[in-house]
């Protein structure tokens, strides 16, 4: 009985603490990218906006509802190195879509740049870039519709760079750094 009472009281106390505490965690992404993935060279044909998705089809992510989540910060870093062609322009884009779309790069997936979502990165070509999405349950249009898909646990989510070159060369992009920070009250994971 004692026993039990004991438990009963720790069960209690964790679930009052856990009601009024928000948790922070933080994911290192790069160890779910494959090798293959996280460097590439390509052609770029000069004077053609041309689009390279990173990855291809991009990462498909089925896991339980995270209905604890309030906020979701993601924060990329890539190297980009264009040789043998002069930058005329580049940016990086994020695109986050339901894990059953078909065509991740659409425009309608893209991640906007407003309301403290995310912003496109501009290329410059021998720097790395750094991309950062923030957005929480009280963002709003495309950014909680991202936040939300997150949420739900079944999503897809890839990056694009799009660059045109004074003439032909070679882009070559390396994922440095890919970080994923959640937060939310454990509460919620009952629910």
């Amino acid at each position: 009985m004692k026993k039990f009472l004991f438990l009963s009281l720790a069960a209690g106390l964790l679930g009052a603490c856990s009601t009024a505490t928000l948790i922070n965690i933080n994911v290192d992404g790069d160890s779910f990218i494959p090798v293959a993935e996280k460097s590439k060279t390509v052609a770029v044909v000069g004077a053609v906006s041309t689009p390279f998705n990173v990855p291809e089809g991009g990462f498909a992510a089925n896991l339980p509802k995270l209905n604890f989540l309030t906020g979701v910060r993601i924060k990329a870093n890539v190297g980009v190195v264009i040789t043998g062609g002069g930058l005329n322009t580049g940016t990086l884009e994020l695109y986050i879509a339901p894990s059953s779309t078909a065509n991740l790069y659409d425009v309608n997936n893209k991640v906007p740049t407003k309301n403290n979502c995310t912003a496109d990165t501009t290329l410059n070509g021998t720097d790395p870039v750094d991309l950062n999405l923030e957005f929480s349950s009280s963002s709003t249009g495309k950014c909680l519709t991202a936040f939300n898909l997150i949420k739900s646990g079944s999503f897809k989510i890839g990056a694009r760079v799009v660059i045109t070159l004074n003439v032909n060369g070679n882009l070559t992009y390396t994922i440095n750094n890919f970080d994923v920070g959640v937060s939310g009250y454990p509460v919620q994971i009952l629910n």
